[in-house]
């Protein structure tokens, strides 16, 4: 199926999921719907979309299982979808979600598939984030990860990036209540680098990073245990490390 435009002005969206009963599970023989859509733009425009799944339990920050999504705005090309993959790219998207998140514009091209997800020219940010350019991860399969996690691979340039740990907070709430984490979480940090290899293995070959405070570090290093922070071993090879106070006034 081929669709040249299809434009949401205004409009609201709503997908709730109520409690289920457990019931037995059935064998199912039926063929999986093969559908191949592909669709020349999109165009979005004060756009409201709530998604609720309410046998999953409420969480905070961002909520996976409550997403309300206002103003989405932008625009999405050359869309594939099929039963094993999605593809486009993204012109320019802006949305903000109840949990305080406000996207200030996204922009990509994206490639999704059951072995992995690559984005290129992505340009990612918030009133306080900004993240270039490139990330790209692969895996067995998502059954297999899901088991396994440390079987990902990742493949990311980071460009001249600003990340505001106030933004990281809102997907992952618990750093607050972990002591190492705890003088980090009002920090803003600059990250140029790449990071390759498996999540139980990752390579980092030149790493760039600075705060607020005039901290600032060249390294490299090699990661090894993700995601088992118990088992985590980091091994740094400083090239620069300068560090002093910020001055005020």
């Amino acid at each position: 199926m081929q669709i040249k435009d299809i434009v949401l002005d205004q409009s609201d969206s709503y997908v709730i999921f109520d409690k289920l009963k457990k019931k037995p599970e059935e064998k199912d023989n039926s063929s999986p719907a093969n559908w191949i859509v592909s669709v020349d733009k999109i165009a979005v425009d004060k756009t409201n979309f709530l998604f609720r799944d309410n046998n999953q339990p409420r969480i905070k920050g961002f909520d996976y299982g409550n997403i309300g999504i206002k103003d989405l705005a932008g625009s999405l090309k050359n869309i594939f979808y099929s039963s094993d993959s999605i593809s486009g790219s993204v012109q320019m998207l802006t949305a903000k979600d109840h949990s305080g998140i406000f996207l200030k514009q996204l922009k990509g091209d994206f490639v999704y598939g059951n072995n992995g997800a690559e984005v290129k020219n992505l340009l990612l940010q918030t009133p306080k984030t900004i993240i270039r350019d490139y990330v790209k991860v692969t895996y067995p399969s998502l059954e297999a990860i899901t088991k396994y996690p440390h079987l990902m691979t990742v493949d990311a340039h980071v460009k001249k990036s600003e990340i505001d740990m106030s933004d990281i907070a809102f997907f992952a709430p618990d750093l607050h209540q972990m002591d190492v984490m705890k003088p980090l979480m009002n920090k803003r940090f600059y990250i140029d680098g790449r990071i390759s290899g498996r999540l139980d293995n990752l390579n980092i070959p030149n790493l760039e990073f600075k705060t607020l405070d005039k901290t600032h570090i060249i390294a490299s290093a090699v990661i090894k245990g993700l995601p088992d922070i118990d088992k985590m071993d980091i091994n740094l090879q400083l090239k620069k490390m300068v560090t002093g106070k910020k001055r005020s006034g």
